[in-house]
């Protein structure tokens, strides 16, 4: 795994959902979405969730939020695989991440991650990613935003495996 892991527990509740459920999550505008068992995660990992596929931009959201010592450095893992019906350039999928100082309300890192797989059809790869962060203040949200449009959406079904924060060295 060459993700940057950092040490101690995993500090997300349900991070692998291996619970079978979204314990520990708020999911948001997830009509289509859940946790799927079709297609395993490269380190034998069984259980994903599926984002959403037909909404409009930004408006499926999967969060927690954490409480973390301020000044401490962590880092959030996770597993981001991508779902392709067919083959295309012409569509891609975007999936935004956000760690939310949730007393202010601004963000302390974000990306957005596009394209991730060359995806070729009927098939789920996965890219592992890890995004360090400083905690400023005891509460912060962790939130996964999927940025794909619907057009995109119709061939394209990103999925979260192995989500983690763990505290840096």
């Amino acid at each position: 795994d060459s993700r940057e892991q950092g040490t101690g527990p995993n500090l997300l509740v349900n991070g692998d959902f291996a619970k079978q459920t979204f314990t520990g999550w708020t999911a948001e505008n997830m009509t289509y979405s859940g946790l799927s068992t079709n297609y395993s995660v490269a380190d034998g990992s069984f259980y994903s969730m599926q984002m959403n596929w037909s909404n409009a931009v930004g408006s499926m959201i999967l969060s927690q939020e954490i409480n973390v010592p301020d000044g401490a450095d962590y880092v959030l893992s996770f597993s981001l695989g991508l779902y392709c019906f067919s083959p295309s350039t012409e569509r891609s999928s975007t999936l935004r991440v956000t760690i939310v100082d949730t007393e202010s309300g601004d963000p302390i890192a974000e990306r957005n991650i596009s394209d991730w797989s060359a995806c070729p059809a009927s098939s789920a790869f996965w890219t592992d990613y890890s995004i360090p962060f400083r905690a400023v203040n005891n509460s912060h949200r962790v939130v996964f935003t999927d940025m794909t449009d619907a057009w995109s959406s119709i061939s394209r079904d990103p999925f979260l495996a192995k989500i983690a924060i763990r505290r840096l060295n």
